[in-house]
This record gives C-alpha cells, sequence and structure tokens, in this order.
C-alpha cells in the first residue's frame, strides 16, 4: 500500500504490533493476501488530495480484476 504526500506509521498487522524493522514513518508498506494492517497517517500541513495506491499485482496477473 502506498500514499502519495503523507507519511504512515504503522499500528499492527493482523492485530500484532510491527517488527522492529517496520516501526518508524514510512510511505509504503507491503500487505499480504487477506492480511489486515491498521496504520496512523500525517497528514501534510497544506491542504489537498491524497491519493491510496493499492497495487494488486498477483490478483491481475491471474484475472481476479
Amino acid at each position: 500500500m502506498h500514499v502519495h504526500g503523507v507519511r504512515m506509521s504503522l499500528l499492527s498487522r493482523d492485530g500484532i504490533p510491527p517488527a522492529t524493522h517496520e516501526q518508524g514513518l514510512r510511505d509504503t508498506f507491503v500487505v499480504g493476501a487477506m492480511q489486515t494492517i491498521s496504520v496512523a497517517v500525517q497528514t501534510p500541513t497544506v491542504s489537498g488530495v491524497i491519493a491510496l495506491v493499492a497495487v494488486l499485482v498477483l490478483g491481475s496477473a491471474v484475472g481476479l480484476f
């Protein structure tokens, strides 16, 4: 998952706190199939549109979408 123009902090992955290497602010997280993540989003001080990009490569490759 990637969000343009903001930074996020991973709060949990399937209800489990993030591993040390996943802590901190970033703009991209890998989300596995059927996995749920919770994130805190730090938005910029300027107004605008936030674009959420979910890349569904595997699903589109096998014809699910």
